[in-house]
């Protein structure tokens, strides 16, 4: 029997965001009886949540662009969440992994449906925290504090007062991560927690 990929593409709105899932039948799944070796009837697509992959262009500054390369994949009986950042010839600048059940958004997806639409969501940008001038002050006392990246509060400063382009994602159940670019390096900021 002839085997073929069927890819399924979300592509968000407002964004250039991909999300691709590669599913190949079973044989079972596939060809309806009766019918030649040749021709094949997909009878139930069904999503494989452990090879989502998608990729986002961040053109963070003038001529200078990075790519947000986001997976979920699944090893040893567990899902696992990966978000890297890449530099313009590929070179990984930065890496996140975790567990799925340890980040919110892809956590709390109840169906493979929902964490398909909740990965959607997760490789996105956040369009609230664009630039480190959104930081707030070093010493903020807040219900849900900012968790800067240094101890040196000179260096903190710097950061805000830099207007560096930034890309924050959830990265726990009641926080998320905030990574800068400054000259042409990925720099952690910090994590903003929220109520779980």
């Amino acid at each position: 029997m002839r085997k073929f990929a069927l890819v399924i593409v979300l592509a968000l709105a407002g964004c250039g965001v991909e999300i691709t899932e590669t599913y190949t039948p079973d044989a079972a799944d596939s060809v309806v009886a009766g019918t030649s070796s040749d021709s094949v009837e997909v009878t139930d697509v069904t999503m494989d949540v452990c090879s989502l992959t998608a990729q986002r262009q961040w053109d963070y500054g003038e001529g200078a662009s990075a790519t947000i390369d986001a997976a979920i994949s699944c090893a040893d009986g567990q899902r696992m969440a990966r978000r890297d950042i890449l530099g313009g010839d590929g070179e990984p600048l930065y890496t996140f992994s975790a567990p799925v059940e340890h980040v919110a958004v892809l956590a709390w997806a109840e169906s493979d449906d929902a964490l398909f639409a909740a990965f959607a969501e997760w490789a996105d940008h956040d369009p609230r925290w664009t630039s480190t001038a959104a930081l707030p002050p070093f010493d903020q006392q807040a219900e849900f504090p900012f968790y800067p990246g240094t101890a040196d509060q000179a260096v903190y400063d710097a950061w805000r007062a830099g207007d560096y382009p930034m890309d924050c994602f959830i990265q726990g159940m009641e926080s998320q991560m905030c990574v800068a670019m400054i000259d042409g390096e990925a720099v952690e900021m910090g994590v903003q927690s929220f109520p779980g």
